[in-house]
């Protein structure tokens, strides 16, 4: 039998396995945990799941400070696993979900199992070729998945 326990902030539910692999469900921008519900069932014989709100979405609290980036809000959803008694999970994620897996990635933290995303957010790689056909409207969508990319959707 599963258990499930839903607050404000996130949604947990224990799968009857013991052994189960911790997930951490991302929902996407701007949504809620609440698009993960139908899953549940699907997922909890294998995994213990934990959808939390992100910070300033739907049923979250909202943010009162400034700098929420999505590294913030991974080092957060880490900081919570890890509250919450795992020493290992892996995550999924779309869209602004995804941003985070992503930073949960780059992060790597104890335990970190890997990140499943549904979205593929590319950046510029550094080479210098491949600005040469830039004119100022791709300059300025650049400019603007820079800053999206790190400070994301949650700043308030």
């Amino acid at each position: 039998m599963r258990r499930c326990r839903a607050t404000r902030l996130r949604c947990r539910c224990q799968s009857a396995r013991e052994d189960a692999t911790p997930l951490l469900l991302l929902h996407t921008y701007p949504g809620s945990f609440t698009e993960f519900l139908d899953l549940v069932p699907l997922l909890t014989d294998n995994f213990h799941l934990v959808i939390p709100s992100m910070p300033g979405m739907a049923f979250s609290t909202p943010v009162v400070d400034s700098g929420w980036t999505m590294d913030r809000v991974a080092r957060v959803y880490d900081a919570l696993m890890r509250r919450l008694g795992y020493d290992s999970y892996g995550s999924h994620g779309s869209d602004g979900g995804a941003m985070i897996g992503r930073e949960l990635a780059v992060l790597d933290p104890d335990g970190f199992l890997g990140a499943h995303v549904l979205q593929l957010f590319s950046f510029p790689s550094g080479d210098p070729t491949e600005f040469e056909a830039f004119g100022p409207k791709e300059y300025a969508a650049l400019e603007f998945a820079g800053w999206f990319q790190s400070v994301g959707a949650t700043t308030r």
